[in-house]
């Protein structure tokens, strides 16, 4: 597969998994990782879960948050991966997170 049809395919299913969550939770969710990216220098999703973020029916909902404020140019990647700790996802490596700078 080209690597422009996988990102278009992940693209799509990031909209169709936010498309689904409850806007209300959406807010709620970005705010938390703003709030994180203020107090801790790096995190990833698995530190966001641990601040108590109620989980929505689909725990994928929260990829599109992240996406969309590293879009945004709030937070951005640092090039790192952690393995997760929830156990959903078996182990598997994670983005860690850090609060973009300005300038």
């Amino acid at each position: 597969m080209k690597m422009t049809e996988e990102t278009n395919r992940v693209q799509e299913a990031l909209r169709q998994v936010d498309a689904a969550a409850d806007e209300a939770w959406k807010a709620l969710a970005r705010q938390t990782v703003l709030d994180l990216s203020l107090t801790k220098a790096e995190f990833t999703a698995d530190d966001v879960w641990l601040t108590g973020l109620a989980e929505p029916r689909e725990p994928r909902a929260l990829g599109p948050v992240i996406v969309g404020l590293s879009n945004e140019g709030y937070i951005e990647q640092t090039g790192r991966f952690v393995k997760t700790i929830r156990k959903p996802r078996g182990g598997s490596p994670i983005i860690v997170w850090r609060r973009k700078v300005a300038g």
